[in-house]
């Protein structure tokens, strides 16, 4: 039975009986596919025949093959513009620019009525993000960056940033060449931006958008004409910022011909019908004919490039231009409007009224008709067509797909499929298909990978679950025990797990509304869900961030920041706050947040400065948990001393060095004193940095003001022996002085310093009057009486000696030393000579005389000595043995002569020692 256009359900089969009159039959009924449509085989009723033909729902009426490759179109969207839109290409007037990776349309109306027009951003589903009014002129060419920012470029080399929300980023301008000549064409590449000037024709290129930096390169000779085309091969070689990404049962990519390239590369079409390959240090002239090319596309792997001559013929090479794939005549009078790859194997060319579709290798083609204008935005796996009423997406079949749903198939994946839906239905023999793939786990393992693998690519929901409730029943039949090829050839046992909360995740971005964006799986492995996130966190999807954080178990630190500061600054414009108010959203933006335990706190705090909320901010801030993020916050808001409690709370003496450096140089001295008046930590700190330093000023302004008396007075001390002049030295003392009588409790140093200057005055005075040949100043009391003594002025040294109350005994003590040092020994002995003992007594003198090598001397002093005993020591100990021994007979002393007997060992001493000792005994 021939059918066109059934779908097998029961209504289906109930007509189909009815029209044949047949009643409850027993057998199977066949359905079999024209026109390409691919039908389900099912039974009527119960006692039916199994066959071994793929059963299935979906429709494969719309593939087109081309070069052994299945083409489709998915809808996407019924638009829902707000207000109509002018999607004609032809117009150069009319702006439109789709982000990659399912991302917003930019679109901009020049040729409308309006005075000022508007940029408008719209979802996939025509949904109005944002609308700003556009102001300047001469817009030549628009496009997304890699972090989905709008990029608009200006005749005049004017580049203007734009947020998804209309925000102005950032602005600037291409290098004075744009500023002057203008330019005349213009690529825009994720961030990278390549011009060509008018008139003089001269490549420009900037990197970065958000930090624009003009990069080198190579000028081609264009013979002072534009180029009829320009196309940008990023570094990386792709043109959508990443690689793209394909699964094992996918057909890969063919491979990049030689090592990517280190730069970006320009190929620039010309006027003379050649192609000019542009890099930094080079321009390479590809001696191609056929030309001018006034279309060329890039393949989404950067390996193949698409060039559409002026003559209606596309012509395909690799993009190293060693090989040409294939040209292909379109026999059109006119250029198309835009020109993409589907895929990297098949061109997309749009006309006024239909989208041309060349296969690989140009064997064949499929023209698609439209009644409306049409534009195209490539993906790394396809091709979006927007039309005026409708979002569709032309991609090729998935390999996986194509085996499950092509008609006849008896891959594994379709015998497991086909044996899902037949156990649904209940039929007895359901599990012939499986017993026919179970005997192998390896072919159980791909039939359950290609059930899973179609899924990920599917956008219908009933379909998605029909394939995992496929893969699921096979998962029941893997036995991993009969894996011959052991532990590392199992299946993931949480691979289906993983596979439906991507697509749950997928088709929540998909569903028509505010999101609207149909990300394909290859799209989200090549995008990363890390990426993802950020591009929805600029749309505000806070809530589904968090979601897909969850699922996918990610960081969700970033989601948060990113929300609190969204609230803190949805309330800008709003009227100012109450400090109630304020403090009721800390304490929620705190609470939400107290999720993530290790969540700072100090972005969002200077963001609500920023905003111009100090409340909000301040509270934040206390919140914040690390001293080390809260600290300089502070400062930054001005709240210096607030910031040094929290840094001496912490107990970091680098957070304290921070706070003191920044009020040193925000705050006078004397507001920085009174304000470490009560916080000592941070006064010990301040003063050891200055001495550290070498700052003394610093120090002894700190420790006046601080009231640390002594240690101010111990610091003018020393800088005042700093000071090369007896003046300034003079000067630092009196200060130090003041210092220190200013300490009630002790006044001896403050009578010292006195002392101390005037020491150095009468040292002065005396050194210019006497003109003694030893130098007097910074000499202390006593080595100026001894220099005194020494040139023999004793008149000089008395009167040092009253003046500065030296007492009697050190003054002796000094003259003793002196006489002998310079061998006064009459001086020396005067002063004894008519004494009965000098108030220091006689030995002094004698260790002065045997210090300086006199023992005849000192035997003169010894003798003066009152006490036998210590006269007889003397005489031991400097060897003079027969005065001993007169003293010691003199004296009638026994145990002295015997000390001596055992001591000496003089011949001529001991002999009469022994006739003392027995005269004596």
């Amino acid at each position: 039975l021939c059918c066109s256009d059934l779908d097998a359900d029961t209504a289906d089969k109930e007509w189909l009986c009815e029209k044949t009159n047949m009643e409850r039959p027993s057998w199977t009924i066949i359905f079999v596919p024209v026109v390409g449509i691919r039908l389900r085989l099912a039974d009527c009723y119960a006692n039916t025949v199994a066959v071994g033909v793929a059963v299935t729902t979906m429709s494969t009426g719309d593939w087109q093959l081309l070069y052994e490759r299945y083409y489709r179109r998915r809808h996407l969207y019924d638009m829902a513009w707000p207000r109509p839109v002018q999607l004609s290409a032809a117009s150069r007037l009319v702006f439109f620019e789709a982000a990659s990776f399912g991302g917003p349309f930019a679109y901009l109306n020049l040729s409308g009525p309006k005075a000022r027009p508007e940029m408008q951003i719209y979802t996939s589903s025509g949904i109005l993000i944002s609308s700003f009014s556009w102001k300047h002129a001469n817009l030549l060419k628009m496009g997304w960056s890699n972090d989905q920012s709008l990029v608009c470029v200006n005749n005049d080399g004017r580049v203007f940033v734009f947020s998804i929300h209309g925000d102005l980023i950032t602005q600037f301008t291409l290098g004075k060449e744009a500023s002057t000549h203008g330019l005349c064409d213009c690529c825009i590449t994720g961030d990278c931006i390549v011009a060509v000037t008018d008139t003089t024709f001269e490549l420009i290129y900037f990197h970065g958008i958000g930090n624009p930096v003009r990069m080198p390169l190579a000028q081609p000779d264009l013979h002072r004409e534009p180029p009829s085309s320009m196309v940008v091969v990023p570094g990386n070689g792709s043109p959508f910022g990443v690689s793209p990404s394909f699964d094992a049962l996918n057909s890969p990519p063919s491979s990049p011909t030689g090592a990517p390239p280190s730069g970006i590369i320009v190929i620039v079409g010309t006027q003379s019908g050649t192609i000019i390959k542009v890099e930094e240090s080079s321009a390479e002239d590809q001696m191609l004919s056929g030309g001018p090319f006034v279309q060329m596309a890039l393949s989404p792997d950067g390996t193949r490039l698409a060039c559409f001559g002026a003559s209606g013929t596309l012509h395909c090479l690799t993009s190293d231009f060693k090989r040409n794939i294939f040209e292909f005549g379109t026999t059109s009078a006119q250029a198309p409007l835009q020109m993409a790859w589907c895929t990297n194997h098949a061109v997309v060319l749009t006309f006024e009224h239909h989208i041309l579709l060349v296969g690989e290798l140009g064997y064949n083609f499929v023209s698609l008709p439209y009644d409306t204008p049409t534009r195209i935005a490539p993906e790394i796996d396809g091709v979006r067509i927007v039309t005026a009423s409708t979002c569709e997406f032309l991609e090729q079949v998935p390999k996986s797909t194509e085996s499950l749903f092509t008609i006849g198939s008896i891959a594994p994946g379709a015998m497991l499929y086909d044996a899902a839906e037949a156990l649904e239905k209940r039929i007895p023999n359901a599990d012939e298909n499986i017993r026919t793939i179970i005997a192998d786990p390896s072919v159980v393992k791909e039939a359950i990978q290609t059930c899973l693998h179609a899924a990920q690519r599917e956008f219908d929901v009933r379909l998605q679950k029909r394939l995992l409730k496929a893969a699921s029943i096979g998962k029941l039949f893997f036995d991993t025990s009969d894996n011959a090829d052991g532990p590392d050839h199992d299946l993931d046992p949480d691979l289906i797990r993983n596979v439906v909360q991507t697509l749950r995740m997928l088709n929540t971005l998909r569903s028509e509304g505010s999101i609207a964006i149909p990300l394909t799986f290859d799209q989200l492995e090549a995008l990363t869900p890390s990426v993802l996130i950020d591009r929805l966190l600029q749309r505000n999807q806070h809530v589904l961030c968090l979601k897909i954080c969850e699922a996918l178990n990610l960081d969700s630190k970033r989601v948060l920041l990113h929300w609190a500061i969204a609230k803190v600054n949805q309330s800008r414009s709003d009227v100012v706050s109450t400090q109630h108010e304020e403090v009721q959203l800390a304490r929620l933006i705190v609470k939400r947040l107290s999720i993530v335990p290790s969540m700072s706190l100090a972005p969002i705090a200077t963001a609500a400065f920023r905003a111009h909320r100090p409340v909000l901010a301040i509270t934040l801030c206390d919140n914040e948990k690390r001293p080390s993020a809260q600290v300089p916050l502070l400062i930054s808001m001005n709240e210096e001393e607030r910031a040094l409690d929290k840094a001496i709370a912490s107990g970091d003496t680098d957070l304290i060095f921070l706070c003191l450096q920044h009020l040193r140089r925000s705050r006078s001295h004397s507001a920085l004193f009174s304000m470490l008046q009560t916080r000592p930590l941070a006064q010990s700190l301040l003063i050891e940095y200055a001495r550290q330093s070498g700052q003394m000023d610093l120090l002894k302004n700190a420790l006046y003001a601080l009231q640390m008396t002594r240690p101010a007075a111990n610091l003018a001390v020393q800088q005042a022996y700093k000071q090369e002049h007896l003046t300034e030295r003079l000067k630092g003392l009196q200060l130090a002085a003041q210092f220190y009588y200013q300490d009630k409790r002790d006044p001896f140093w403050g009578t010292s310093a006195d002392d101390q200057i005037k020491l150095l005055q009468v040292q002065s005075r005396l050194e210019a009057e006497s003109a003694t040949a030893t130098p007097l100043v910074d000499r202390s009391v006593s080595e100026t009486i001894d220099a005194f003594l020494a040139e023999g002025k004793v008149t000089q040294a008395s009167k040092l000696q009253q003046m500065f109350k030296v007492p009697a005994k050190r003054f002796w003590h000094i003259q003793v030393q002196v006489y002998a040092r310079t061998m006064q020994w009459a001086a020396l002995y005067a002063l004894v000579d008519g004494r009965k003992t000098p108030p220091i007594g006689f030995a002094p003198f004698v260790e002065a005389c045997i210090a300086n090598g006199n023992l005849d001397e000192a035997v003169r002093y010894v003798a003066l000595l009152p006490d036998t005993a210590d006269r007889m020591e003397w005489l031991c100990n400097m060897g003079r043995w027969k005065d001993a021994v007169q003293v010691a007979v003199a004296t009638h002393d026994l145990d002295a002569l015997r000390t001596i007997q055992s001591n000496c060992a003089e011949p001529d001493v001991l002999e009469i020692v022994e006739k003392a000792i027995k005269r004596l005994s």
